[in-house]
């Protein structure tokens, strides 16, 4: 059945005027080829009409010919330069071809030559929001809502690009305002679900994608964030279904098959995640962040040279991606690769690494930035005579193993040196005498900035110092106990045997700690068929109930519970004549004062530090030994490789 299509009569084939209206009402009903015959009709009697040569150009792009769509523009543009809808048509063809240099140009000229021209300025901002210069996309859409405050579609716009900056309440605030314009606005709906999802609100997130489906099921960006919204809150499969349906409805999109990577890269299921990564690619390759995390699902399947290729190839992309650079960095370290290594390592850092004033921000001791007041930072240059800050930053571990470097400053003759660190740790580092003063980060006051000249982050010293495998400041042990406090233990652990201090969690905030801990202190189970042993509990804080309560087949002394801070573990660990610990602060403090240490690591989530292939460490050289879980096995193969070199250890003659 052919479409009943209304062609022009005689009288308005004598005015090629009158064969616009005709031609826009075919080209919104989707007849592409008649109005195309209607425009040629009218350019037959007046080759030169710019109107009839711009609708040539939109019906040319629905007819899927872009080359005679930008012929046509130009040649109405070269009879009226100050045509603004051409110049903005010129635009959208330019961006959809892929050369947003020229179609910048060309909605600036669309907005030149009317000011206040809606539609360019929204075109550009959208078209700034892909390329990622979020700033100026804002600015245009701040500046479109003041002067044009009924139009939903800048609203909605602006929300995306709040999203994409981090601030999910503002972009709520810009979504509800579209909404308040037309309550039907899908766009609005879809990006109000991922703003709430961001705040933590995810039933009201999911009702907001529902409500855009509802008004459009096949809406490819409501499909999308409702499949992250459901993705977090804890339902995979129907989040998996989700981002299927969105792929159906948005087949040239690479979202949908980024947004299946993710969810099978958080599930574990590695090889399902490339695929769906390497699909997204093959549609769009300068999709953001696909190749940084078809990277970290490389990495996880330990292809080391596709994931680095893989974090290079998301930086060329964007060389200001933080998250590659920091995967890229850490890559590099785990291989020991430290020239290039520690440069990268760098980003962590973000603007204060940039920084060259006082006034700083630091992450520092939640993720809340807190702005310090600090004396200019150090860059390498020479020290001599200077005052120097060394700031601590990471964990408790990361402080443990780098304020070995303190010393190295001493020898490159500062005058004066200090160290801000954890409350926790102050007691144990202040009477190593690496530094002139210590204090704790919370007890830093703007006035003190004044009374250094420079001011370093403690894991930045290893770039400053140039470190490389071979040049770790690797003497032990760095760490020494208070004579006071290890006599205070001393009668606690004195009797025969082989005294074995145990750690199987870490702390739970870890961002790894569900891979890097313990099931349980179960799960050492078959270290107590040794004979001779003594094991102590060193745990504190999560799973020290369990130490509480030993299997009764096995007696532990639990001391954890009786440990007040970092100098009492270094005193305890100097007593003991083995600690076994998952990878936490305790087997850094336990290694720096020279105690034997087994570490026993995750395959997924390995830390840098520890390298790669190897089953000791440079940083802690005839101290440590590296248990690594096999792929794809669980801690039973780790905990019975312990169990044989605690067999082996027994047997050794003791001096």
């Amino acid at each position: 059945m052919h479409a009943n299509v209304q062609h022009p009569d005689c009288t308005a084939a004598a005015n090629p005027s009158a064969l616009i209206p005709v031609a826009v009402g075919l080209i919104r009903d989707g007849h592409f080829a008649e109005a195309m015959a209607t425009i040629d009709q009218g350019l037959r009697q007046e080759p030169d009409h710019f109107g009839l040569l711009n609708n040539k150009g939109l019906c040319a792009m629905r007819l899927g010919d872009p080359v005679a769509a930008e012929a046509a523009y130009r040649k109405a543009l070269a009879i009226r330069p100050d045509f603004p809808e051409a110049w903005n048509n010129l635009g959208n063809l330019l961006a959809a071809t892929g050369r947003p240099t020229d179609a910048e140009a060309a909605y600036r000229k669309a907005m030149a030559a009317r000011p206040g021209y809606a539609g360019a300025q929204l075109n550009l901002a959208q078209m700034l929001f892909g390329q990622g210069r979020l700033g100026e996309s804002e600015d245009l859409l701040t500046d479109l809502v003041a002067y044009a405050p009924t139009f939903a579609n800048a609203f909605a716009a602006l929300a995306a690009v709040r999203l994409e900056q981090g601030r999910p309440d503002a972009a709520e605030d810009a979504c509800r305002k579209a909404l308040a314009l037309q309550a039907d606005h899908v766009d609005a709906l879809g990006n109000l679900g991922l703003a709430l999802a961001n705040l933590g609100r995810l039933a009201e997130a999911e009702a907001a994608c529902d409500a855009a489906l509802a008004l459009q099921p096949g809406h490819a960006t409501a499909l999308l964030n409702r499949a992250e919204v459901l993705g977090r809150m804890q339902r995979p499969a129907d989040a998996e279904a989700a981002f299927v349906r969105a792929r159906e409805s948005a087949v040239d999109s690479a979202a949908p098959d980024f947004g299946l990577g993710n969810l099978c890269w958080r599930g574990k299921r590695l090889a399902e995640a490339e695929a769906h990564f390497r699909r997204a690619i093959a549609r769009d390759p300068g999709f953001p962040m696909v190749w940084n995390n078809l990277g970290g699902t490389l990495w996880e399947m330990r292809r080391p040279v596709e994931a680095e290729a893989a974090y290079r190839r998301e930086l060329a992309r964007d060389s200001r991606n933080r998250e590659a650079r920091w995967n890229l960095a850490l890559l590099l370290l785990a291989q020991g690769r430290y020239a290039e290594g520690w440069q990268a390592y760098e980003v962590r850092l973000g603007d204060v690494g940039e920084s060259r004033h006082a006034d700083v921000q630091l992450v520092e001791p939640s993720p809340v930035p807190t702005t310090y007041r600090l004396p200019r930072l150090w860059h390498g240059e020479p020290i001599e005579g200077k005052r120097m800050l060394a700031w601590s930053e990471g964990g408790y571990g990361d402080e443990i193993q780098f304020v070995r470097y303190l010393p190295q400053l001493r020898q490159m003759g500062v005058r004066q040196l200090a160290l801000a660190c954890k409350q926790e740790l102050k007691p144990l580092f202040e009477r190593q005498g690496f530094a002139d003063r210590v204090f704790a980060k919370n007890e830093w006051r703007a006035p003190m900035a004044d009374e250094y000249d420079l001011w370093c982050p403690l894991l930045s010293l290893p770039l400053r110092l140039e470190t490389t495998l071979e040049s770790i400041p690797a003497a032990l042990p760095y760490l020494r106990p208070d004579p006071d406090r290890v006599e205070k233990w001393r009668p606690r652990l004195a009797a025969p045997g082989l005294c074995v201090g145990l750690v199987w969690r870490g702390n739970p905030a870890h961002e790894n700690d569900a891979a890097r801990s313990l099931p349980g202190l179960a799960t050492l189970a078959p270290l107590w068929s040794v004979p001779g042993i003594r094991f102590v509990s060193l745990q504190k804080g999560a799973g020290e109930h369990e130490a509480q309560t030993p299997p009764a087949d096995q007696p532990l002394l639990h001391l954890g519970g009786e440990i007040t801070d970092f100098a009492d573990t270094a005193a305890i660990a100097s007593l003991l004549d083995l600690v076994i610990s998952v990878d936490t602060s305790s087997a850094h403090l336990a290694a720096a004062t020279g105690t034997p240490t087994w570490i026993l690591l995750p395959e997924i989530g390995t830390d840098w530090r520890w390298l790669t292939g190897r089953d000791d460490s440079p940083w802690y050289p005839g101290v440590v030994r590296l248990f690594r879980q096999a792929p794809g096995a669980d801690w039973q193969n780790v905990i019975e490789l312990a169990r044989q070199a605690l067999l082996n250890l027994c047997k050794k003659p003791r001096i």
